[in-house]
């Protein structure tokens, strides 16, 4: 990926006008200085704030600091913030100082991010974004996290224009599945040596980012899938992320799954089928399954 500096600047700029920050941020970088957490130190120095960077993520650790350092701010993946609440300092530790946990990188469990807010408040904040377009495309705020938005990825930013796009690069009507596209100064500069990938995503302007979702009548948007992974099946289209999205909070025993499919004579894609096993079972061959 070829970053640019207009890109990184657009970016911070959107975490500053956009975002919520404490009034004195004292920031908790506990993901690789390579990854996503490293994109705070800049807005965090420009707020006049303080840094503390851990070597690694490690759940006591990170619970310790932030009752010692009066952490006010922090960013997490999704496995992070689970690793938090299951361990049992979380419920020991004073914890009161924080104002703002912001989450992003994948797709987190609304079951767990209700937990998440019933034990240390109404502190979290989601942001979307690749590093095609990093970091900013979508914010959902802190007040915006009541139950039927637990799986929204936020609003558009106001500094880049974003749409849902069909296959023909149209616009799709408000409440139906389109990717989302975005175009402006947030934009990389394409893949290095890649001419190809990047004529493919970077396309009349828009960055295509794979991903697909819906809009809601307030503007908030909800991913339902990549574009690769998109199911069609007796003229539908379903989407996988949907499906366990639904099954999740029934689950109660977790089963050893495999999904699998075979290429139809016909050359039409097949249906996906779903083969499980108990846990206090061996793992059975697809083969030995009717």
């Amino acid at each position: 990926m070829i970053g640019t500096a207009q890109s990184i600047a657009t970016m911070t700029s959107i975490q500053l006008a956009e975002w919520e920050w404490p009034a004195n941020p004292r920031f908790l970088m506990c993901t690789p200085l390579s990854h996503a957490g490293a994109a705070f130190f800049t807005p965090t120095v420009i707020k006049g704030g303080e840094m503390i960077v851990l070597a690694k993520f490690d759940p006591a650790e990170v619970l310790r600091i932030i009752e010692e350092q009066r952490i006010t701010a922090t960013m997490l993946v999704p496995s992070m913030l689970y690793a938090l609440l299951d361990h049992p300092d979380s419920h020991t530790r004073d914890l009161s100082s924080l104002e703002t946990v912001y989450y992003g990188a994948s797709a987190i469990n609304p079951v767990r991010l209700a937990e998440a807010i019933r034990r240390f408040g109404p502190i979290f904040a989601q942001y979307y974004g690749q590093s095609e377009a990093p970091m900013v495309i979508t914010y959902l705020a802190k007040g915006d996290h009541d139950e039927k938005r637990l799986t929204s990825c936020g609003r558009p930013t106001l500094f880049a224009r974003v749409a849902l796009l069909d296959e023909h690069g149209k616009p799709v009507k408000q409440g139906e599945v389109g990717e989302i596209c975005v175009s402006g100064p947030l934009l990389a500069g394409g893949y290095w040596n890649l001419p190809d990938e990047t004529s493919r995503t970077f396309k009349d302007g828009w960055l295509h980012t794979g991903d697909l979702a819906r809009e809601d009548s307030d503007g908030f948007y909800y991913i339902v899938d990549r574009v690769k992974d998109m199911i069609v099946t007796g003229g539908f289209n379903v989407f996988p992320r949907e499906v366990e999205d639904l099954w999740w909070p029934s689950i109660r025993r977790l089963l050893r799954c495999a999904w699998l499919a075979r290429r139809m004579r016909s050359g039409a894609r097949p249906s996906p089928r779903w083969w499980c096993c108990a846990p206090t079972r061996p793992a059975m061959s697809p083969r030995s399954r009717p």
